[in-house]
């Protein structure tokens, strides 16, 4: 299955558990199909593919293993993943990989943040209790997404975070450079010098 393909199809699996976060009407998730590409929402699709960009295939095809399985099963990752932001749950994920893929993505965010002010005045705030636009923290949201992964997915993608480190690269910088040109900027800093 090429790259775009493994996209695809995880996309679809996170709207599907996504736009079913609010939703108490008790179907069983199992009977649910998955929705078409035309049904996933553009921002969406936006921010998720701009994430999914700086992955390995062979961390994209773990992720999509984890879905599966969690869908086999009508576990839903996002449901677990908020509850876990809002601190309503504990952590069922002790992976060692979490704390060291989180120091690495924060150290990225930060650098990105100083070079970009204008561009991330109104994002998240980078870690602790204080309160960014969307409530919880850079820090507080990574670590409830790794949570949600297998412990072959967390390796696979410490394992990236370390080439991306041994080449001198940022994740968030290429993930936001990736928006950029999705919104039409040559790239993230052509879009701060437009802010």
């Amino acid at each position: 299955m090429d790259r775009e393909k493994i996209v695809e199809e995880v996309l679809a699996f996170e709207w599907q558990m996504f736009i079913r976060v609010n939703d108490s009407g008790g179907k069983n998730p199992l009977e649910k199909s998955l929705p078409s590409v035309g049904e996933i929402s553009a921002d969406f699709r936006l921010h998720r593919t701009s994430q999914l960009a700086v992955w390995s295939e062979a961390t994209l095809q773990s992720y999509l293993r984890d879905l599966g399985r969690a869908h086999h099963i009508g576990r839903n990752l996002m449901i677990y993943k908020y509850a876990r932001m809002g601190n309503l749950i504990p952590s069922e994920n002790e992976s060692p990989f979490i704390a060291k893929i989180v120091s690495a993505q924060l150290a990225w965010q930060r650098a990105f943040i100083d070079k970009h002010p204008r561009m991330m005045s109104r994002g998240r705030q980078l870690a602790g209790e204080e309160q960014g636009l969307d409530w919880a923290s850079f820090s507080t949201y990574v670590q409830a997404e790794l949570e949600t992964y297998a412990e072959e997915t967390l390796k696979l993608l410490y394992k990236d975070v370390q080439r991306y480190q041994a080449e001198g690269r940022s994740m968030s910088e290429e993930i936001y450079d990736h928006l950029a040109r999705e919104q039409g900027y040559a790239s993230a800093d052509a879009a701060e010098k437009k802010q």
